[in-house]
C-alpha cells in the first residue's frame, strides 16, 4: 500500500539557497494543509519540498511519515522513518516514532474487571485481543461476562475492520450473546431471549477533519427464554451523523429502526407454557448529542430514547467530561436511565457516576482504573481496572 515516490540519495552538491527557501515554503504549506485535514495535499507539498533538497532531510521525512501513518499507509511510514534514522542516526524522535508504530500495529492483549464502560452493570470481566493484520485490516475479538442486575449476560465476538481508504472503514462482525435470569428474580418478560447469534455490518466515512457519517446494520436470530426451539428473525439499521457547528462545538444526530417480536402479540401454549406464535413490530429512536472538543478537553451530553430498542429503558441521558495530557487521562461519566414499569420491574430510574484515570507507565502497557457509583434502590460502588499489553508480534 506504500505510496512512496522518491528514494533519492543525498545530493552530491550543496543545495542552492533558492531551493532551500522554496522547500521551506512548500513544507510550511504542507503543515497548514495537514492541520486542516487535507492529507493528500499535505503529502504532495512535503514531497515537493523533499525533492528540492535531495530527499535527505530527516525532518521532512518524519513529517511525511506522520501523514502516511494518518492515511493508514503504515508500511510507507515505517520506510520513511527508517530513512530518517539512516540520514540522522542520532534522531531519538524518529526512533521513538518507529518503535511506537511497530507496537501500534502489533498484537495487543487486554483484560478488565469491574465494568469500565458507562452502564448499570457490575461484576464484569472481559478478555480481548487486537491484531494489526495489514495496513488495510484490523482484527479484534474477545469474550465478556457481566451482571446486568436484572440478568447475567455472556458475549463472544469477532470483528474485522477493513479500510478501502484511510477515511472509509467497513466493519464485519459476528457475536453470540447468552442470557441467564437468576432464580431469585421475578420471572423475565415473555419476550426475553436466551441465546442471540448476530451478524453486523458497519460503514464509517470521515470527512472535513473529524466529521463523519456512519451506517450500521445487524441481523440476529434469538431463541426465546421460554421456548428455546422458537427463534425470531430480527433486523436493525442505524445511522449517525457528526458535524462541527462552530469550532470547538460539534453536534451528533442519530437514529435507528428495529424489527423484532411484539410482546403484545404473543400466543402462549397452555400445555408447555412457551410461545406458540407472535407478530413482528417496529421500534425506532432518534437521539442527539452536543459537545465541545478543544485540544486536551472534551465534553459531551447525549439524550437517547429506548437506547437498546428492547422496551427496557424509556430514555437515557449521558454526560462526559474528559481531560487528556500526553498518555494521561482523567474522565468523568454520568448516566441517568428512566425505566418503564412492568410486573418484573418496579424500579423507575437509576444513576451511574463513573471516574476514570488512564495511565501509560511504559510504552507497552496501558492501564485504566477507577470506580462506578451505581444508584438505584440502594447505592453501591464498583471499582474497575483495565490492562492492555502491546507487543511487536
Amino acid at each position: 500500500m506504500s505510496t512512496l515516490l522518491h528514494a533519492q540519495q543525498p545530493p552530491s552538491r550543496p543545495v542552492p539557497q533558492q531551493d532551500r527557501d522554496a522547500a521551506a515554503s512548500h513544507r510550511l504549506h504542507g503543515d497548514v494543509l495537514r492541520d486542516e485535514g487535507d492529507l493528500t495535499g499535505a503529502l504532495t507539498e512535503y514531497r515537493v519540498a523533499s525533492r528540492l533538497v535531495g530527499g535527505s532531510d530527516p525532518d521532512l521525512l518524519k513529517s511525511m511519515a506522520t501523514v502516511h501513518k494518518w492515511r493508514r499507509d503504515y508500511s510507507g511510514a515505517r520506510e520513511l522513518l527508517a530513512r530518517a534514522i539512516e540520514e540522522r542516526p542520532g534522531d531519538a524522535e524518529a526512533r521513538e516514532d518507529l518503535e511506537a508504530l511497530l507496537m501500534q500495529r502489533g498484537v495487543h492483549f487486554a483484560g478488565s474487571y469491574g465494568g469500565w464502560e458507562v452502564d448499570y452493570s457490575r461484576n464484569v470481566y472481559d478478555l480481548n485481543v487486537f491484531a494489526g493484520a495489514a495496513d488495510w485490516l484490523d482484527l479484534r475479538g474477545g469474550y465478556s461476562k457481566s451482571d446486568r442486575v436484572f440478568y447475567e449476560r455472556s458475549n463472544i465476538w469477532l470483528d474485522a475492520y477493513l479500510f478501502p481508504s484511510y477515511n472509509l472503514c467497513v466493519r464485519l462482525g459476528a457475536q453470540r450473546k447468552e442470557y441467564l435470569y437468576p432464580r431469585s428474580f421475578v420471572s423475565p418478560d415473555d419476550n426475553a431471549y436466551a441465546v442471540v447469534p448476530s451478524f453486523q455490518f458497519e460503514a464509517n466515512y470521515t470527512y472535513h477533519t473529524d466529521n463523519y457519517i456512519s451506517l450500521e446494520a445487524e441481523y440476529f436470530t434469538p431463541s426465546f427464554y421460554w421456548q428455546r426451539n422458537q427463534r425470531a428473525h430480527n433486523a436493525k439499521v442505524g445511522v449517525t451523523l457528526r458535524n462541527w457547528l462552530v469550532r470547538p462545538v460539534y453536534a451528533k444526530l442519530f437514529g435507528a429502526i428495529l424489527r423484532d417480536p411484539d410482546p403484545g402479540s404473543f400466543v402462549m401454549d397452555p400445555v408447555i407454557g412457551g410461545i406458540d406464535a407472535f407478530r413482528y413490530a417496529r421500534q425506532s429512536l432518534v437521539g442527539g448529542a452536543v459537545g465541545i472538543d478543544a485540544a486536551r478537553w472534551n465534553a459531551e451530553i447525549k439524550v437517547v430514547p429506548d437506547r437498546d430498542l428492547d422496551r427496557s429503558i424509556d430514555w437515557s441521558l449521558f454526560g462526559r467530561v474528559r481531560y487528556v495530557a500526553g498518555a494521561a487521562l482523567l474522565q468523568y461519566d454520568f448516566l441517568y436511565d428512566v425505566y418503564p414499569l412492568s410486573p418484573s420491574r418496579q424500579v423507575g430510574s437509576s444513576k451511574v457516576h463513573m471516574f476514570t484515570v488512564g495511565l501509560e507507565p511504559i510504552r507497552l502497557l496501558e492501564v485504566r482504573l477507577g470506580a462506578k457509583t451505581l444508584m438505584r434502590e440502594v447505592t453501591s460502588v464498583s471499582p474497575f481496572v483495565l490492562v492492555r499489553v502491546k507487543t511487536w508480534l
